[in-house]
């Protein structure tokens, strides 16, 4: 008790506290002696845990012991015989592979960055090859970096087309198939130092992003790739490119990469809209952007199977829109060409819009642009967010001259260097992995 009132005060108030503390007395003292024990209790309860805690310490280590013990001299264990739960690693092979890096999965001691060897597999004839994936490794084949002889190789690339796994397609087999012909592979090892090619991954509805089949610990050089199947430092972004992009020489499909600042539209799109399903969201917002002036932007809903018992309320007026309009028109007479994202998240056109000369407006959140990893592409084209569609022809209204023509001059270089065919391409994709391999001192 902190203070006795009773004791201060005149002697009438002392008289009255005082008499108050006699016939509250009992019970006051009642209080104090129940909280006493309250802690003693709790106090005793704590030294009896510490004890229990101490006494299975002392036991889970005599417990350890015994098991080295009997792990380091069986024979004299057997009198004594503790049985262990065994305990099974059971890893998902999705997983496994979607935790690869080029730390874990790929064996840097068979690589020289001097020397650095590929070996690509002879074609089996088990399995059907489509001329795009067949043009790949024709020019794999007379890349410098190319070696017949696997012993001499740090990169090995299968002859096995892994490049549509659209369940709908027409060259589409088995994941089944695609495993037990690499897994048959005399160098596989688990697909260590091995590396695949993807352009389609998915199909209709959803149109999945990992590839439908365990690739163990290969690189995947894949299109379309996002921040969520991306393994960053091991896989390789590539562009989707058409089944008639050049192979070796450079696209002559626009006679001249225009060198104009100033061009007839500041932006343009001319494509697909789709009604529903994954890509609509944002392919149906365009049409706001279309002022009929400098902003050509229209969109035609007549396409796929259903389109007439799928079609809205846009679908006659975006026809007769996308009608008075050629395509390739429109791009190479375009400063800039949105590239919004389709069902999957890269476009042809992105391609297309750097061979015409007309800076890509990426417009689909969470794409890996192709080559992202060697490639600044700040300096050569412009990434917009879905989210903030209406505010593009601010921005791009508010771009000097000086900084539009510095992005074309970069975006032709990236064009003629990295993509402008199968070749270029393909050079570039080794390249980042023999860098990769690259001493860092």
């Amino acid at each position: 008790i902190p203070k006795l009132y009773f004791l201060s005060g005149s002697p009438n108030e002392m008289h009255c506290n005082l008499t108050l503390l006699l016939r509250k007395g009992p019970l006051f003292l009642g209080f104090v002696i129940a909280v006493a024990l309250l802690l003693l209790w709790i106090q005793f309860a704590n030294h009896k845990d510490r004890k229990t805690i101490k006494l299975v310490s002392i036991q889970q280590r005599r417990f350890k012991a015994t098991k080295e013990d009997s792990i380091q001299t069986p024979k004299q264990s057997q009198s004594t015989t503790i049985a262990y739960p065994k305990v099974e690693a059971v890893l998902d092979p999705v997983d496994f592979q979607r935790k690869c890096s080029f730390a874990n999965c790929f064996n840097l001691s068979k690589c020289n960055y001097r020397t650095f060897k590929f070996y690509v597999y002879p074609e089996s004839g088990d399995l059907a090859i489509t001329n795009s994936f067949r043009s790949i490794l024709r020019v794999l084949r007379l890349s410098k970096y190319f070696t017949s002889i696997p012993d001499e190789a740090c990169l090995f690339i299968p002859a096995v087309d892994t490049l549509n796994r659209d369940k709908l397609s027409g060259s589409f087999v088995s994941k089944e198939t695609i495993m037990k012909a690499l897994r048959d592979l005399p160098y596989w090892n688990m697909g260590e130092n091995h590396l695949l090619f993807n352009l389609y991954s998915g199909t209709f509805p959803d149109y999945e992003e990992f590839v439908d089949f365990d690739s163990d610990k290969a690189m995947l050089a894949k299109a379309s790739l996002s921040t969520q199947s991306y393994r960053k430092g091991f896989d390789i972004s590539l562009p989707l490119i058409r089944e008639d992009h050049p192979e070796v020489e450079m696209s002559s499909r626009f006679v001249k990469h225009s060198e104009l600042v100033k061009k007839k539209y500041l932006m343009t799109f001319k494509g697909k809209r789709y009604v529903y399903g994954i890509g609509s969201e944002t392919r149906n917002q365009l049409y706001h952007l279309h002022n009929n002036k400098d902003m050509i932007i229209v969109t035609t809903c007549r396409h796929g199977k259903s389109w007439e018992k799928l079609q809205d309320w846009r679908c006659s007026e975006d026809e007769r829109e996308y009608q008075k309009y050629d395509y390739s028109d429109l791009m190479f007479n375009s400063t800039f060409c949105l590239v919004p994202r389709g069902r999957r998240l890269g476009s042809f056109r992105f391609l297309e819009s750097l061979e015409a000369g007309c800076m890509p407006v990426s417009l689909s959140n969470g794409y890996i642009l192709p080559f992202q990893e060697a490639i600044d592409w700040k300096k050569a084209i412009f990434v917009a967010d879905e989210h903030s569609l209406f505010q593009l022809p601010f921005i791009l209204r508010d771009m000097s001259p000086k900084t539009i023509h510095s992005m074309r001059q970069q975006s032709k270089i990236l064009w003629e260097r990295n993509f402008s065919s199968v070749k270029a391409i393909v050079d570039t994709t080794l390249e980042i992995i023999r860098q990769r391999i690259k001493p860092s001192h």
